[in-house]
C-alpha cells in the first residue's frame, strides 16, 4: 500500500472567493467518499448557484464546476 499523501479540497464561489474548506488531510489512493452541506465556513447557508471544487495535492491542481439547489 502506498503511503498516504496530503489533498487538500476547497469551495470558491464564481468571484473566486474561498467559500469554505471540505478537507485538508492526508488520504490514502482508493475509493472514499465526501459531501459539502452547503455551508461556509462560518456555518451559514450558502445560497444556491454554481461553485468550483478545487482539488490540491501530490499529483497537482484540477478544479471541477458543481451545481447547489
Amino acid at each position: 500500500m502506498k503511503e498516504a499523501s496530503p489533498l487538500k479540497i476547497e469551495v470558491f464561489n464564481l468571484k473566486g472567493q474561498l467559500v469554505t474548506t471540505l478537507l485538508d488531510d492526508y488520504k490514502n489512493a482508493g475509493s472514499w467518499s465526501l459531501s459539502w452541506n452547503g455551508r461556509d465556513a462560518k456555518g451559514m447557508l450558502c445560497p444556491a448557484g454554481v461553485y468550483v471544487l478545487k482539488f490540491s495535492g501530490a499529483q497537482g491542481t484540477q478544479y471541477r464546476k458543481v451545481s447547489k439547489k
